[in-house]
């Protein structure tokens, strides 16, 4: 069920233009026609989240709201991406950590109660996701921006009005593997639609903890359960909104 929005209307952030701060918000509002969820799973919107590597201007996440709220009563907190690494014991990154660091965080998830078989579980909560970066015409900018971030998240895009996204340069998209979403007036849709990649456990845990992180924020403690597999197919953004306009406070 969508919920109905007592948020005051779009602020601007500072140091983020209006006009790409409107995409954003329109994104928001349509990220569940460009991602649909599918049944029992529910599509959550993080503005600006903290990747670890770099910080797009949104990214939605697909992930069972069941999964998550059995999580969440009971999930291992990180402060950095570089804990999830180690604590994941993914091989794919180069962390810097010491091995008695790594040691004393791995023992001490362990003593919280968790084990692979627990950490592999919760790594199947997140179905899928799409980090975008919102520019007016700039789309060389946009395209280094998503490099950085790309191996974040499962999919990437630049979101831009439709008379700039028929500028930008197809082969560069590919060589990034970047989407691209063109805005007209009224309407989002893929241009170059986004291709899915695998993303690691480390990542996983990490947009887990994201979504913990703003539903607190919130003051949410926990995502709503879903009464029928439609409810749960429906987009939940962690700023409220109404079914006319998502609020995103941008202050």
């Amino acid at each position: 069920m969508i919920q109905k929005s007592t948020e005051a209307p779009l602020r601007r952030r500072v140091g983020v233009p209006v006009h790409e701060a409107r995409l954003t918000e329109a994104f928001a509002t349509q990220a569940n026609k460009l991602m649909p969820p599918g049944p029992g799973r529910r599509l959550y919107i993080i503005p600006e989240p903290q990747l670890g590597r770099g910080r797009p201007d949104a990214i939605a996440i697909t992930a069972s709201p069941r999964g998550l709220h059995s999580y969440f009563k009971n999930s291992i907190r990180f402060t950095t991406f570089t804990q999830a690494v180690v604590v994941s014991d993914d091989n794919n990154h180069s962390v810097g950590v010491s091995d008695s660091y790594a040691k004393e965080l791995r023992s001490s998830m362990r003593t919280d109660g968790w084990n692979d078989a627990q950490i592999k579980k919760a790594e199947s909560i997140v179905h899928d996701s799409l980090a975008i970066e919102a520019k007016m015409t700039d789309w060389r900018r946009a395209i280094r921006q998503v490099a950085r971030f790309r191996p974040m998240a499962n999919r990437t895009a630049i979101l831009m009005p439709e008379n700039s996204a028929s500028r930008v340069d197809k082969m560069s998209l590919k060589i990034y593997n970047s989407g691209l979403i063109s805005a007209s007036d009224v309407t989002l849709r893929w241009t170059v639609k986004a291709r899915y990649q695998k993303i690691g456990t480390a990542q996983k845990l990490w947009l887990l903890e994201l979504l913990h992180r703003h539903f607190e924020h919130q003051e949410i403690k926990s995502p709503p359960s879903c009464a029928t597999p439609q409810d749960c197919s429906e987009v939940s953004t962690l700023v409220q909104h109404s079914s006319e306009a998502a609020r995103f406070d941008l202050a």
